[in-house]
């Protein structure tokens, strides 16, 4: 793992959850978010989460690697969204956004959206951080 881009991750979360909680405060959002500090760190372990497997993916894939980060990044952000919302309505920690009407979906959509963005650019800005074991000696 590489300290730059697990911090560069966090950052990566943390606008995440700025986007989900702006829009919770002013209304536009009722998915139901708390900012617990148990549900930060669980936030902040599943971006780590998120964007090493995103780095895996860049690294291990030529067309991915080849894409733009315009273009991985929001299809990225946009399954994470539903994987991650999906486990998180299953426990009971948040409102699944389909069910909370447009607004819910459009702001944390989105929101998961600007992480991947971020999290492509991430890796792509510390490519060859991560050693391939295929080419080690």
């Amino acid at each position: 793992m590489s300290l730059e881009r697990s911090t560069l991750f966090l950052v990566a979360s943390l606008s995440q959850a700025a986007v989900v909680f702006l829009a919770e405060r002013v209304g536009l959002s009722t998915l139901g978010a708390r900012a617990t500090a148990l549900q930060l760190l669980v936030h902040v372990l599943a971006g780590q989460l998120a964007g090493y497997i995103l780095a895996l993916a860049l690294d291990q894939s030529p067309a991915l690697k080849r894409a733009s980060i315009w273009a991985v990044g929001p299809v990225y952000g946009a399954l994470f969204w539903w994987i991650a919302l999906s486990l998180a309505a299953a426990r009971g920690t948040v409102r699944a956004p389909w069910t909370q009407g447009a607004p819910t979906v459009s702001f944390t959509l989105l929101a998961f959206m600007v992480f991947g963005v971020i999290a492509a650019a991430v890796v792509r800005r510390t490519q060859g951080v991560i050693p391939d074991r295929r080419n080690a000696g």
